[in-house]
């Protein structure tokens, strides 16, 4: 079986209505640094979605954002896609979801 060195997280821009989902995320992007795994996600900056990624960069990890042109002003901010260790933008949601799958182990 093949190492897993990357694992896509399909996840949502809303924070959720319970605390422990963003909790639950941030340990997720915890883990997935300390053990040397990219994540491959949806590219936004906001919610669950920014929480797995903020965790991930702040263990000093490797992240890959995956945003359509369309979403880039709603789901981001600021320098949060520069700050990605790499940004691949789409045209629509389904090439999208097929990059994510492509680009992940798991």
């Amino acid at each position: 079986m093949p190492e897993t060195r990357s694992i896509c997280v399909y996840c949502g821009s809303q924070p959720g209505n319970r605390p422990v989902f963003a909790d639950a995320a941030r340990s997720l992007g915890t883990a997935m640094a300390e053990a040397g795994i990219r994540l491959v996600y949806g590219g936004g900056a906001k919610g669950i979605m920014g929480a797995v990624a903020d965790a991930v960069l702040a263990g000093g990890g490797k992240v890959t954002g995956i945003i359509p042109q369309f979403l880039i002003a709603k789901e981001s901010s600021g320098d949060s896609l520069t700050r990605l260790s790499e940004t691949i933008i789409t045209a629509d949601m389904h090439e999208r979801k097929h990059a994510m799958f492509e680009r992940a182990d798991a």
